[in-house]
């Protein structure tokens, strides 16, 4: 059958622009109605967070380092498998082409969309 050919050199992971590494952080925890994840992403930044309710998932955006999800009681567990989505010039300069500055625990690289969050917690 042969061997799999190597990635083209456009698909390969880029490294962080120097200097602007970005090791992404997050922790979230569950109060009463709510689900709050707190992530060191910029404002307006959007993650597509999917839960074991809404197996569609929902656009939750970044607003003061936190994303919040609503009407969470009966929500066990949240998962996040996305792109970072901005419209925002500024963040796309701190996130880089194909958000390669993103790094960290909760990142994996996608060779046809780049970096991607990948978090998953039980409450």
């Amino acid at each position: 059958m042969g061997e799999i050919p190597p990635l083209p050199l456009s698909m390969q992971r880029k490294l962080p622009e120097e200097g602007k590494a970005v090791e992404l952080k997050i922790t979230s925890e569950k109060l009463n109605n709510e689900i709050i994840i707190s992530i060191n992403l910029p404002d307006k930044c959007k993650l597509n967070v999917r839960d074991n309710i809404h197996k569609a998932g929902r656009e939750i955006e970044v607003v003061n380092g936190q994303m919040v999800l609503q009407d969470a009681v009966d929500i066990t567990n949240i998962r996040i498998s996305s792109r970072v989505f901005s419209d925002d010039t500024a963040n796309n300069e701190i996130l880089g082409t194909e958000h390669r500055n993103l790094c960290g625990k909760y990142i994996e690289y996608d060779p046809v969309y780049g970096n991607r969050v990948v978090y998953y917690k039980e409450f």
